[in-house]
């Protein structure tokens, strides 16, 4: 019953601190992602900035929540700075590729029309992606303290692509802050349950958990 009072607290505090991480780093890059994009600057350059000014976020939110719990390295930080512009700056690129027929559609009413669903299946690749790419660099560093972490990748690029993906639908008929907000919550969520999953190696610094519950 202890062990799983710890996991659900677990997994509270890092949907919690990723739904912030994420929040305060789209927050912070929000003027300089407008000012690259009215200079028309490459996609790939605009997901390399914004990963890293939101990886950092994440991590920091994210890596203060795992070291009371387990021992995890300061350079969860930089894993997550690496993997996100890696993450971003790739879907970026292939999601605009994906946007550039609906730019070019033979009418306005037909480009008006389709640019919306564009724009949500452009957030979801990048989601996947950036998911995938997060992952796999914090899964380099969980490994160490963990038994298994087969999971762990999947669920992250399950869980950003759904974040974006929705969280764009959202930002193109309703508010911009409630689709930040639900993009962080779901892929804090989905990948807080895996969390939860893990075979840890060893009880970690708050007493918890040698198999979570």
């Amino acid at each position: 019953m202890y062990m799983q009072r710890e996991t659900q607290r677990m997994w509270g505090e890092w949907t919690v601190a990723t739904l912030a991480g994420y929040a305060v780093g789209i927050l912070a890059i929000l003027p300089g992602v407008v000012g690259l994009a009215y200079a028309a600057q490459p996609e790939m350059l605009i997901g390399l900035v914004s990963g890293a000014v939101i990886g950092g976020a994440l991590g920091i939110a994210q890596w203060l929540v795992l070291r009371r719990y387990t021992e995890v390295p300061f350079w969860w930080i930089l894993a997550c700075i690496v993997g996100s512009m890696i993450g971003l700056s790739i879907g970026m690129a292939l999601g605009d590729s994906l946007a550039l027929p609906a730019v070019r559609a033979a009418t306005r009413e037909a480009a008006a029309s389709t640019l919306p669903w564009r724009v949500v299946l452009q957030a979801g690749l990048s989601g996947l992606l950036l998911g995938v790419m997060l992952g796999a660099a914090q899964w380099l560093v969980l490994r160490s303290a963990l038994r298994s972490a087969n999971w762990w990748i999947l669920a992250s690029g399950l869980g950003w692509m759904l974040g974006l993906g929705l969280g764009a639908a959202i930002a193109e008929f309703s508010n911009v802050l409630i689709a930040v907000l639900l993009t962080g919550a779901i892929g804090g969520a989905i990948t807080g349950w895996a969390l939860q999953q893990l075979r840890w190696q060893t009880p970690g610094q708050g007493g918890v958990i040698a198999r979570p519950l």
